[in-house]
Parts: C-alpha cells; sequence; structure tokens
C-alpha cells in the first residue's frame, strides 16, 4: 500500500526527474574518469576506476528509487548505501588483486578520487528526494494520528 501523500510528492518529479538526476550522475562520473585519465594517464586504470564506482552508485541510486512506503524506503536506502559503499570496495579490491599491474597505475587512488566526486554530486541529488519523502512520510503519519 503507497500512502498517497508520498505519491502526490514523488509524482511531479516523475519518471523525467529520475532521467535527469541519472543523466546528471551519469555525466559526473563520465567527467571524473576523464579526470583521471588525464591526470594518471593511464587509461586502464581510470576508465576500471570510473566503470567501478558508476555501477555501484547507479545501483544505489535506482534503489532509492524504489522505495515508496515506509517499509520500502527503509530498505531502500539501506540498499542503496551498501551499494554506493561495498560495491566499488570490494569490487575493486578484488580487481586490484587479480591484476598486480593496476596497483603499479594507481588504480585504488583512483578509485577513491573518483568514489568522493561521485558521492558528492549523488548525495546533492538525493538529499532533496529523501527529504520530501521524509516529510511526506511525517505528514502521512501525522495525519493518520489526527484521524485514527
Amino acid at each position: 500500500m503507497t500512502h498517497p501523500k508520498l505519491q502526490a510528492d514523488i509524482a511531479p518529479m516523475g519518471l523525467s526527474g529520475w532521467l535527469l538526476r541519472f543523466g546528471v550522475l551519469s555525466l559526473v562520473f563520465g567527467a571524473a574518469t576523464a579526470l583521471m585519465l588525464l591526470w594518471r594517464g593511464h587509461w586502464h586504470a581510470a576508465l576500471l576506476a570510473g566503470g567501478i564506482c558508476y555501477l555501484g552508485a547507479s545501483v544505489g541510486f535506482w534503489l532509492l528509487a524504489w522505495g515508496a512506503t515506509p517499509q520500502q524506503a527503509l530498505v531502500s536506502l539501506a540498499g542503496a548505501i551498501l551499494c554506493r559503499t561495498l560495491l566499488p570496495l570490494v569490487v575493486a579490491l578484488v580487481v586490484e588483486s587479480q591484476f598486480p599491474w593496476l596497483r603499479e597505475q594507481g588504480f585504488m587512488g583512483q578509485v577513491v578520487i573518483v568514489y568522493l566526486i561521485g558521492l558528492a554530486a549523488e548525495t546533492a541529488l538525493v538529499v532533496p528526494i529523501v527529504q520530501r519523502r521524509q516529510a511526506s512520510l511525517a505528514g502521512s503519519a501525522g495525519a493518520r494520528s489526527e484521524h485514527g
């Protein structure tokens, strides 16, 4: 069951709003990857670092878009945090352990820099959504307690 007030607050953003935010996120990761490529000059490490971080952010971002009820919102937020944090870290550690030449190219440093740039951008894009959801959920809980 989806709360009507929550649907009303999220509906104006719609699919186009989510796609626009995802497009901005994609541009930020592309720019961060290009920055690593220009700075370090190792295209294998730069593209891999950007791709790994982009994968974690993308999965987390779409998980966050999923939660509409209070229970789904909590699960989607927790899943987004886990995907955003653990996915890039675990994949980067496994990849670097399998390909030692990436260590020589400063792969983990590039992952950290791209991760932090992406985290800043994703936070700026997601915080208004989470705040809107919290306000909607608080409003619907208040309305239920007044009528209940």
